[in-house]
């Protein structure tokens, strides 16, 4: 809904649903059919997005990131969100239980954190995916 600069960073199971809602406005960087990349990509993958090679600016700088949709329940989330949240180049725009997104677009504000987390903290979920 906020016209979300391209192109996405994703994680590899929600690229998919990201395709099928996204597509052919939106590029994804990877959807969990591994029949369609070469295994030297699904690789590269492991160890520069989810793997302990993550490299931000470099990923960054190849493919254009401006975007980044990821799934908390990831195991990734615990090194990506931390050096997102960091940089002051990415700005978190979405937060939920479910996932956070985050941009590099000038023309759209940054979340409140706080206030979300208090938002987020009056709803009642049995299981948040929430990282402590």
């Amino acid at each position: 809904r906020q016209e979300l600069a391209d192109a996405l960073l994703n994680g590899f199971d929600d690229g998919g649903y990201l395709l099928y809602r996204l597509h052919p406005e939106r590029r994804v960087f990877i959807a969990g059919n591994t029949a369609v990349y070469p295994v030297a990509c699904f690789e590269s993958y492991l160890t520069t997005v989810t793997g302990p090679g993550l490299d931000l600016d470099a990923l960054t700088a190849r493919e254009g990131f401006e975007t980044v949709i990821w799934s908390l329940a990831s195991s990734a989330t615990d090194r990506l969100f931390p050096t997102l949240a960091a940089d002051p180049r990415w700005k978190l725009a979405f937060l939920d239980y479910g996932g956070v997104v985050f941009t590099r677009s000038p023309s759209t504000p940054a979340l409140d954190l706080s206030a979300r987390v208090a938002e987020l903290g009056e709803q009642h979920v049995y299981e948040p995916a929430l990282p402590t």
